[in-house]
């Protein structure tokens, strides 16, 4: 079981996928496909059920031509309802 710190990491990270996923377009599958992850993983990690490895990380933010950082701070924003 996830610690409250990691919980509350997994959905700020699997929120700022999701609206940057929606934002581009692209549905699930299509995102999985192009980073090369199975959809029900990717649906783990937008659903904030699971943090992303950090390889899953990367290369989820070079699909969505994003970085990191920038990840987290829309996950921020969202969490704080900016």
């Amino acid at each position: 079981m996830h610690s409250l710190p990691n919980r509350q990491a997994a959905r700020s990270i699997g929120s700022a996928l999701t609206h940057m996923r929606t934002e581009q377009g692209l549905s699930i599958k299509q995102l999985a496909s192009s980073c090369d992850l199975p959809a029900p993983r990717l649906e783990q990690i937008e659903d904030g059920e699971s943090l992303p490895s950090l390889t899953e990380l990367q290369v989820l933010c070079r699909c969505l031509d994003t970085s990191a950082v920038e990840l987290l701070r829309i996950g921020i924003r969202i969490k704080e309802g900016a």
